[in-house]
């Protein structure tokens, strides 16, 4: 008798672990929506930067140009350093782009954040601003790159607006201070229309020297900052240090603020050199900032002992920006030599950390996601196609369960964050967007 033929189900399905660049290539197209002058972008030029992004998200370690390219195969090595040389200038990295992307958040519900951080590269010896560094959360020298960087968020996107490479005054021609650049940072953003004085800066003590604090009074911008214990200032015309103006009264005289778990007294004061700032004693705070006393400084004399307070700890946010970027981004990952590959990787890692924002819900009424939970989620996204039906977008679990996924639900957070219409944008199935060179 004739064996009868079984139907092999396998061999009528095709399952796509890519489905991720298909997300990312539909963020990045809405995000240039948004954009003026993006529309000068191929789509060969989008589908490379959605497909580095796609890499920086779904690899879980090494997540190199070459790696990359080998992962997915849509885009060669050679073409995403081609891409490197479009986007990856050598000078202050300030995305023309992203400040007309920017431009789309209504300002004066977010802040800026003014910061730097060392990406540490204990191995490599031949990568521009490599320098050895100390490290002050391993309390050692190391060998990393450092960056300032200007951040604006309201508390639920993050984008990092601009930043630059700190080099050593011997590698350099002309050499400027972490102080300097984040000074020239922030004028180069005024000069690029971005109203900072319709929001308010948040830095670190570093950051508040005196020559920041005057340069930021001339262009009109309220700064919320910490100052050192020994700094000097006048208080009802007596010179005396912030040490001693924390022993001046005992804790009974501190208001306790169940808000904040801290007891604050603030001081009306004049700043040699800066002029009238208020001050804030915080005692016994138990934020995840380091340090049991603080002394808190505003501009704005008219803040509230809980605001002041609360504006600070919205520095913290940057904190955060920075652990989730070298954790879960691969910002250290990069092994390029030249100034503008590594330019280009740092910008492609802010920006999947902002994509990563945009597409998780942080206005539901369930507990939002983290950046680790959403990554988790995206590596779990497969296409499956079965022969005579549409692709369609599903789950696939660590115990082996597929379950279909409306990738609508990723972008209801999109259309909250972006002002502009993008549903005439949004195409019917994951597939439907446009895959052509």
């Amino acid at each position: 008798m004739p064996r009868t033929r079984v139907c092999d189900i396998e061999s009528l399905i095709t399952l796509s672990p890519n489905a991720v660049i298909f997300l990312f290539r539909f963020l990045v197209g809405a995000c240039t929506l948004q954009v003026k002058g993006a529309e000068m972008l191929g789509n060969r030029v989008l589908w490379g930067i959605s497909t580095y992004l796609a890499g920086l998200v779904i690899l879980d370690r090494k997540r190199t140009a070459t790696r990359i390219a080998g992962q997915f195969g849509f885009i060669s090595h050679d073409q995403l350093w081609r891409l490197a040389k479009l986007f990856g200038d050598i000078g202050l990295a300030i995305n023309q782009w992203w400040i007309h992307f920017l431009l789309c958040f209504d300002l004066a519900h977010g802040w800026f954040i003014l910061d730097d951080v060392l990406i540490q590269k204990p191995y490599a010896k031949w990568i521009v601003g490599l320098y050895n560094q100390y490290d002050h959360t391993q309390n050692r020298h190391v060998m990393g790159i450092r960056l300032v960087v200007v951040l604006w968020t309201n508390g639920k996107v993050r984008v990092p607006v601009a930043f630059a490479i700190w080099h050593a005054k011997e590698f350099v021609s002309r050499y400027r201070t972490k102080n300097q650049i984040a000074r020239l940072l922030i004028y180069k953003l005024i000069r690029q229309g971005i109203p900072l004085n319709e929001s308010e800066l948040v830095c670190d003590n570093w950051y508040a020297s005196k020559a920041n604090l005057r340069f930021f009074e001339y262009l009109r911008i309220s700064v919320v900052t910490r100052l050192r214990k020994n700094a000097w200032v006048t208080l009802d015309c007596q010179r005396i240090q912030l040490k001693q103006l924390a022993n001046l009264e005992n804790i009974s005289s501190y208001h306790y603020y169940r808000c904040l778990d801290a007891y604050v007294k603030s001081y009306l004061v004049e700043y040699p050199q800066v002029g009238a700032i208020r001050i804030a004693v915080v005692k016994h705070d138990r934020h995840a900032e380091p340090g049991r006393i603080k002394f808190l400084m505003a501009t704005q004399l008219q803040l509230s002992n809980p605001q002041l307070v609360q504006h600070y700890r919205n520095r913290w946010i940057i904190e955060l920006f920075f652990r989730d970027v070298k954790q879960h981004f691969g910002i250290a990952d990069c092994q390029a030599r030249e100034s503008y590959q590594v330019i280009f990787h740092f910008r492609m890692v802010f920006l999947a950390a902002l994509v990563i924002d945009l597409v998780t819900d942080r206005d539901s009424a369930k507990t939002p996601l983290t950046v680790e939970q959403m990554i988790t989620n995206l590596r779990t996204l497969r296409v499956i196609t079965v022969e005579g039906s549409p692709p369609t977008l599903v789950e696939i679990h660590a115990d082996g369960k597929i379950n279909p996924f409306n990738w609508n639900i990723l972008i209801n957070p999109v259309r909250t964050y972006l002002s502009a219409n993008i549903d005439d944008h949004i195409p019917d199935t994951i597939y439907d967007i446009n895959i052509a060179a």
